[in-house]
Parts: structure tokens; sequence; C-alpha cells
């Protein structure tokens, strides 16, 4: 997922809350590659929705 949001240049964006100044573009100055903060909250979402789907799959 972050790579087709990298490749398209499209980003996920927090708007309201403590972590909506987080910059969920962030890179490592050296290597270019997206913060692990960042990996966090752009993953943690998608694996909810994937727990809440197979549940819901699970269920009926």
């Amino acid at each position: 997922m972050l790579d087709v949001l990298h490749r398209d240049r499209l980003a996920q964006r927090i708007h309201a809350g403590a972590f909506s100044a987080m910059d969920l573009t962030a890179r490592h100055p050296r290597t270019g590659e997206l913060l692990s903060t960042v990996k966090f909250m752009v993953q943690t979402p998608a694996a909810a929705g994937e727990l809440q789907r197979d549940l819901q799959r699970e269920l009926t």
C-alpha cells in the first residue's frame, strides 16, 4: 500500500486530533525510506480494517 501511495504521489492525512500535525510523507534524510512512525500510522488503520473485515466474514 505504501509503495502505491508513493508511486502515485498520494499521502494519507489526519485532519484532527493529536496526530494531525504529523507529516505522513516524511522520509529518512540519508536512505529516503519512509520513517517507521509514518509506516506505523499508515499500516495500523489498514490492519484494523482488515481485522474487521475478517471478523465480519467469519460471522456470516
